[in-house]
This record gives C-alpha cells, structure tokens and sequence, in this order.
C-alpha cells in the first residue's frame, strides 16, 4: 500500500506545479508534458525517487498543462510487471 502522506498527481502550490506519483518497482519515471493539442511533447524531465517510493518533481507548468509519466523497470507481465517508458 503506498503511503498517504503526499498528495498524488498534479498539485498547484506556491512554487509551481508539483506531480508525484508512487511505485515501489519502477526504475525510472519521467514527467512528459505536451503542447495544448496533447499531441507534441514539449518536455521529458526525470522525477526524483524519495525515501517512500514517491517519485516528484514541481516545473512551472501552468493550470491546464497537458502531461502524462513514462515509467521505466522491469517488464514481466506474468509478475503483474508491466513497465514500459514508450
């Protein structure tokens, strides 16, 4: 169960935007952030993994930016591992 003391997603806070996501197994996740069609990645910035399996970053994405996470580790399918950063 991932812990509940950081909110999870987007959060619009005094610094900017700050995303976090949890994953115990991923090796990597990257925040991708798109232009305002969702069609064009503008960005792809790597998260940090804190001590609690959460991975964050703040950017200065303005409300309404279009983003999405590539998530990076092992793929096996048959362990309920499905990682695939494309």
């Amino acid at each position: 169960m991932p812990p509940t003391v950081y909110p999870q997603g987007a959060t619009l806070t005094a610094n900017g935007t700050a995303f976090s996501v949890y994953s115990r197994h991923a090796s990597q996740i990257d925040l991708c952030l798109f232009d305002a069609t969702g069609n064009i990645q503008t960005a792809r910035l790597p998260m940090q993994r804190d001590e609690n399996d959460i991975h964050r970053l703040t950017t200065d994405a303005p409300i309404g930016t279009r983003y999405g996470f590539r998530v990076d580790g092992v793929y096996a399918p048959d362990h309920g591992l499905w990682f695939d950063p494309s």
